[in-house]
């Protein structure tokens, strides 16, 4: 996000671990589990609590359920967490650690950063096991980016935790404070020297498009803003206008 440019960042936390934990109390089948969700999305406070007296669940476990729709806000509203998961299993107390853990290290790395946690917002994080976060802008009306934690499995059925993100590249493009103006629009003939590589990687990390051409494609037609483009002059890539 630093390096598109986008400036002020907000990131939001959650963990779907938290309501994966109160369904598996809760004993939802998939249906039930699937339609308490969908109320939760929507910030209905009073159709989950219907929904929890259709299902019989125990008051207890209704309390830590409807509870996620009370813990929004900056991070320090993870304390209130602790205090409304310290009487449930080990697993809730410790996905509030977890988050409590990762806000301190981003403060430390980010000290700028604006965290805010919502442990309701759960939308589109089905597969996800464990923590999530979406970042948004002043600038932008809607998540620019989100993710989170989630579980794979490799050949021999072990399951190791990962984590993934997505972002829509043109949204940071239109966003961040980066002027096209101030960047070389270069091209690259096709190659599989290492160097040529090397070359291309140190033109894009100073924020330059670097475009590299197919086989069968001239190195002149692949992009009409090029101004400069990569050529081998004794064994060494240089730039050189078009």
């Amino acid at each position: 996000l630093s390096v598109a440019g986008i400036m002020e960042p907000n990131l939001e936390l959650g963990d779907m671990g938290l309501f994966r934990g109160i369904c598996k109390l809760a004993n939802f089948d998939e249906n039930q589990e699937e339609l308490v969700l969908g109320s939760l999305l929507k910030k209905n406070v009073g159709e989950v609590k219907v929904l929890l007296s259709r299902f019989s669940i125990d008051e207890k476990v209704q309390d830590l359920l409807l509870s996620l729709l009370k813990l929004n806000g900056t991070a320090e509203v993870l304390t209130d967490a602790a205090k409304s998961f310290a009487d449930g299993p080990v697993e809730l107390q410790k996905a509030v650690e977890s988050l409590e853990e990762l806000v301190h290290l981003l403060r430390q790395r980010c000290p700028n950063l604006a965290i805010g946690i919502d442990l309701a917002e759960l939308k589109g994080y089905r597969y996800h096991s464990s923590t999530t976060f979406s970042v948004y802008t002043p600038s932008a009306g809607r998540a620019i980016a989100w993710g989170g934690r989630y579980k794979v499995s490799n050949d021999n059925s072990l399951q190791r935790e990962a984590t993934g993100f997505s972002v829509d590249l043109r949204t940071l493009f239109s966003l961040g404070d980066i002027s096209p103006n101030e960047q070389l629009v270069v091209v690259a003939p096709h190659s599989k020297e290492p160097d040529l590589h090397v070359a291309i990687d140190k033109l894009r990390a100073i924020g330059n498009v670097v475009v590299q051409s197919f086989p069968s494609v001239g190195v002149e037609s692949i992009d009409k803003r090029s101004t400069k483009q990569l050529v081998k002059r004794k064994d060494e890539w240089v730039l050189e206008d078009i």
